[in-house]
């Protein structure tokens, strides 16, 4: 799954999907390196409590514009789920492609 995922993170750029900085490999085990994000949707979730519309509206539109474009390169994620949507500054990044297609 690894290099299924490798291989579609190298075709992906968006701004609302995680960037894939550097690949280590050391002893036989493959490590990614990706930029920083401070938290997943469901620890922001867990923080604030209940979110404000606006923020939602936010977080869905981010969601739904990295969801669209990675449909028109012909991937689908298949694993969307608050744990895959990191959160730094309020910009909003899908991660996790292991699952994607």
């Amino acid at each position: 799954m690894s290099l299924n995922e490798v291989r579609i993170l190298t075709k992906l750029h968006h701004p609302n999907i995680v960037k894939l900085l550097e690949l280590i490999k050391k002893d036989n085990q493959l490590y990614f390196v990706f930029e920083y994000m401070h938290r997943n949707v469901y620890q922001l979730l867990q923080e604030k409590g209940k979110l404000p519309h606006h923020e939602v509206r936010n977080i869905a539109f981010q969601t739904l514009q990295a969801l669209a474009y990675m449909h028109r390169k012909g991937y689908f994620h298949r694993d969307m789920k608050p744990e895959n949507m990191l959160e730094h500054n309020n910009t909003i990044k899908l991660a996790d492609y292991g699952l994607a297609r």
